[in-house]
């Protein structure tokens, strides 16, 4: 079975694309098992929508990336 260290390194460098089918079964039973690092995914894939939409949105507007980026940094 596989440690959660290494569920996260998978998902985290995105390398679970490009694994085996029984290293992909490994982690998908380890991330039903495991409600840390199943709430780990979900917030990657949650930040990853954020920024595709952030992104999609700033081609649309080009001055709303750069407001964005100043309200970050002002904090």
């Amino acid at each position: 079975m596989l440690k959660c260290r290494d569920v996260e390194q998978k998902i985290g460098s995105d390398e679970i694309r490009h694994a085996g089918l029984m290293e992909r079964l490994a982690v998908h039973i380890h991330l039903a098992m495991c409600r840390h690092c199943g709430n780990y995914a979900r917030q990657l894939r949650a930040i990853g929508n954020a920024a595709r939409s952030v992104w999609k949105s700033s081609e649309e507007d080009p001055t709303r990336l750069a407001r964005l980026i100043d309200r970050i940094t002002e904090r």
